[in-house]
């Protein structure tokens, strides 16, 4: 994955995977995104090689083991009926549109009225008016 953001210097590199570490300010985003994919990543004995210069943006490479056999357990995958539904109202808040669009087709699947809110500010607003 790469973007054409601001960079990193190297010393913020050598901690974009401690949790709660960003160059955001603050109330803008937690810092757990990374920490988070790097803990995912090396429990499946997999790495993270990052690139990345000030002014040039980022590359985030992924690496994995192969698996040469595939297991599927069939009992893990419920039925639609075995899904607890609901229909109360739910006020979702990301500021990251791909987690609000999954969020947003799962939740309304569910039977959930949903607004969402892309800020902190947008929350209040949607909150008070409700």
């Amino acid at each position: 994955m790469s973007d054409n953001g601001v960079g990193m210097d190297k010393k913020a590199q050598e901690k974009i995977f401690d949790p709660f570490f960003t160059t955001k300010d603050m109330g803008r985003d937690t810092g757990l995104g990374l920490a988070s994919a790097y803990g995912i990543i090396k429990n499946h004995e997999g790495f993270i090689n990052v690139y990345s210069e000030e002014g040039k943006g980022a590359t985030f490479n992924i690496y994995l083991p192969a698996s040469g056999s595939v297991t599927i357990n069939k009992e893990i995958f419920a039925t639609e009926e075995d899904l607890l539904k609901g229909d109360e109202t739910i006020l979702f808040a990301d500021d990251k549109e791909m987690i609000i669009k999954v969020a947003e087709e799962i939740l309304q699947f569910l039977g959930y009225q949903i607004f969402v809110a892309r800020s902190e500010k947008e929350a209040i607003e949607i909150y008070k008016k409700a």
